[in-house]
């Protein structure tokens, strides 16, 4: 494993690629978000992006779960109550999630 690291350490180009392809799909999910009403999306700088549906986010988070979509429940967490939060992805699972959300607010 430490022989993998430093070889991905010298390819510093392929990590940037990494990152910028994170930016990139980020930037996607949060503008998709957005344009679902009735959901409250955070600014990220992470590989994540927090948001707060309309609906119940306890549904929305089993509604996911039953079309074998895993993100995280925050709970009841003070700042950040009802909230639910996905990992940025692939743009092919990003989809998969914006459908399958957008499936769950519309009821």
């Amino acid at each position: 494993m430490a022989r993998f690291i430093e070889r991905l350490l010298e390819r510093r180009d392929v990590i940037e690629g990494w990152v910028e392809e994170v930016k990139k799909e980020r930037s996607r999910l949060i503008r998709e978000l957005r344009s679902i009403g009735g959901v409250e999306v955070f600014d990220s700088k992470a590989n994540f992006v927090t948001f707060r549906p309309r609906m119940d986010a306890d549904q929305v988070f089993k509604g996911l779960l039953e079309r074998g979509v895993v993100i995280k429940n925050l709970g009841d967490l003070p700042v950040i109550r009802h909230c639910l939060r996905v990992t940025v992805g692939l743009p092919e699972m990003n989809d998969v999630f914006l459908r399958s959300l957008r499936e769950i607010l519309a009821g």
